[in-house]
């Protein structure tokens, strides 16, 4: 049988702030910070010490995201207990396309450690920053983007296998990986 994960988030603060762009759509900013994110599982443990958080959504139809969070909701319920998706729940979901004009993300977590079950600490990094968005997705053409950057990134596991521990002094102490889609069919996707 296998075991699952857990997941402890000691404290979370949030702040958000809408702006009212009238028919309406609203911009919203999200901001926030956390203490100690730590998750568990069967092939080890994970720790951030801390974090920051913030999001940007332009143009939100906020009636729509509701309904659309409900819709949501019901199609993962019924997929859960193995049911055929409800032809109308589908044809309401193809609708809910541009409910965002745009929308941007930003995480900063800090002091993260990775441990291992059995042989104790892998990995750890000063930082893990996470942008990612999406442009035009009210459009026919949308945009999206994701970057992840590793910073202060150390490696103890190396110490384990005798061919990385020679070679330990080229692994970098910064990592960053990125991805940029341009002109995506937003309806044809969706």
């Amino acid at each position: 049988q296998a075991r699952r994960g857990a997941e402890d988030l000691a404290e979370i603060a949030m702040k958000q702030t809408s702006d009212d762009k009238g028919n309406g759509a609203f911009d919203q900013t999200t901001t926030g910070t956390l203490k100690t994110l730590a998750i568990t599982g069967p092939q080890g443990s994970g720790v951030f010490d801390s974090g920051d958080f913030k999001s940007e959504v332009k143009g939100a139809k906020l009636a729509d995201l509701r309904a659309f969070g409900a819709d949501w909701q019901a199609l993962m319920m019924g997929a859960g207990e193995g049911k055929p998706a409800d032809p109308a729940l589908v044809t309401r979901l193809k609708g809910y396309l541009g409910v965002v004009a745009s929308l941007s993300t930003h995480m900063d977590l800090a002091g993260m450690k990775v441990k291992d079950a059995t042989t104790g600490d892998l990995f750890s990094a000063e930082h893990l920053v996470i942008d990612g968005g999406g442009t035009t997705l009210d459009q026919p053409k949308a945009g999206l983007s994701f970057n992840m950057s590793l910073l202060g990134l150390q490696v103890p596991a190396a110490d384990l296998n005798p061919e990385v521990a020679k070679n330990k002094q080229f692994i970098p102490k910064l990592v960053k990986f990125g991805y940029a889609l341009d002109d995506l069919p937003a309806k044809e996707l969706w």
